[in-house]
């Protein structure tokens, strides 16, 4: 295998005979023919390894105070785990840029009234050098009056690790979408 370095468009190209080609040998006539017509899978090692199980724990701990918020104690627990300048994104409640603001939307709109779990087999975690760990998902939220979950959704969750001590800086939640009873 050929690895280039394509410097002036800051491109990593990492390929046999595709990098090699000339700008007009890659034509957008001949695109379409070197394009997958799937998605390889995912690296099993984002699912195993000593990072896949701290960040395991680090999920399980944060929403671990996130079901109980309504508790003063895991409320707490659950806010220590959140860098002050957390950016929290969600495709339907909008944003928010502080710990402070992602705390009171918390309080308003979940504490007490439903719990998150996040869905088995879905967790994948990838590093990041120098400072943590992306950790991608699918998580469904079940409402404490109902007797099932009701709806669903990806995230993206950024941990940064500084020593010992873990955080969350970015979250990201988003394609939400009902759950069809009796479907997996």
């Amino acid at each position: 295998m050929q690895m280039r370095i394509l410097s002036a468009t800051g491109v990593l190209c990492l390929a046999m005979t595709a990098c090699a080609a000339t700008p007009a040998a890659r034509s957008s006539g001949d695109v379409q023919d070197r394009v997958p017509t799937h998605a390889p899978a995912y690296d099993p090692a984002a699912q195993s390894g000593a990072l896949f199980d701290t960040v395991d724990a680090l999920d399980r701990g944060f929403f671990e105070g996130f079901n109980q918020c309504a508790d003063a104690g895991q409320l707490q627990r659950h806010i220590e785990q959140i860098d002050p300048a957390l950016e929290f994104y969600h495709d339907k409640g909008g944003a928010d840029f502080s710990r402070d603001k992602y705390v009171s939307d918390l309080k308003a709109n979940v504490c007490g009234k439903f719990e998150r779990q996040r869905v088995p087999g879905t967790l994948r975690v990838y590093p990041i050098p120098g400072f943590g760990a992306i950790a991608l998902g699918v998580h469904v939220f079940c409402p404490f009056a109902s007797a099932r979950c009701e709806g669903a959704g990806d995230f993206l969750m950024v941990w940064k690790q500084d020593g010992e001590r873990w955080r969350l800086t970015r979250a990201i939640s988003y394609a939400h979408r009902a759950v069809v009873p009796g479907a997996r």
